[in-house]
């Protein structure tokens, strides 16, 4: 790009050479300001045809004074259009590196926006799971309240069985049997309760522990999301300074 705009503004100045004289057409040009698109360049064999403007001007001198004072008129523009095409190179190649260094930012904070991008569906992602898992532990719960309805309603059926066979101690060896076949059921009922209670509180700790995770990742994107932030403003302020 550099070597590109170079060879653009190279291709728009003609060089002047020899006994060429470059002239403006009347003194409000002459301003210091050259159009290298513009230029006009006349020899001596065209003095005749000179702008009245600047003819009026000229001392009149011997020929050889006039082409020793064209000469160094030359040579000051000569070194003017140097000039010109020194700092145009430089403002090119000054623009060109910008725009590098722009891309390059460009591609930095693309990077981020991708990476806070990622982080935030696997955000997402744990927040639905941990959601899950509090639904299948709520789910759980109410199961277990209502298996304890159950046995609190079988407890009472057991004291009023117990009213009746203390009403009829005829039925009183069925009712020690019955009791103790009840007794066994209910045994083997809360082993169950207790081992499925454990399993709950397992998956409560596995759920309080994805709830920590989950915290902790939306700790660190947020983190990441400031300090993107951070490097965007930089970024921004510096190429404003710049």
């Amino acid at each position: 790009m550099i070597a590109s705009a170079r060879r653009q503004i190279e291709s728009k100045v003609r060089p002047v050479t020899g006994t060429e004289l470059l002239v403006v057409s009347t003194k409000e040009d002459a301003q210091g300001i050259i159009d290298v698109d513009s230029q006009i360049v006349f020899s001596e064999k065209d003095v005749d045809r000179w702008p009245q403007a600047v003819v009026s001007d000229m001392k009149v001198d011997s020929p050889s004074e006039t082409v020793d004072r064209r000469e160094k008129e030359n040579q000051s523009l000569r070194e003017e259009v140097t000039r010109l095409k020194r700092s145009a190179l430089a403002a090119a190649e000054r623009t060109c590196l910008l725009v590098l260094r722009i891309k390059d930012r460009e591609c930095v904070v693309a990077q981020r926006e991708r990476f806070i991008s990622d982080r935030e569906y696997e955000r997402d992602t744990l927040w639905a799971e941990v959601e899950k898992e509090k639904i299948a532990a709520e789910t759980k719960m109410q199961e277990a309240h209502a298996y304890g309805e159950v046995v609190h309603s079988t407890i009472e059926e057991l004291k009023k069985r117990e009213s009746m066979v203390k009403r009829s101690e005829r039925d009183l060896e069925a009712r020690d049997l019955a009791q103790a076949k009840l007794e066994g059921a209910f045994a083997d009922k809360e082993a169950q309760m207790t081992e499925k209670m454990k399993a709950l509180r397992q998956r409560l700790n596995d759920v309080t522990k994805l709830e920590k995770e989950a915290i902790e990742w939306k700790k660190k994107c947020e983190r990441i999301l400031v300090e993107h932030r951070k490097y965007v403003n930089g970024a921004l302020d510096d190429l404003r300074k710049a």
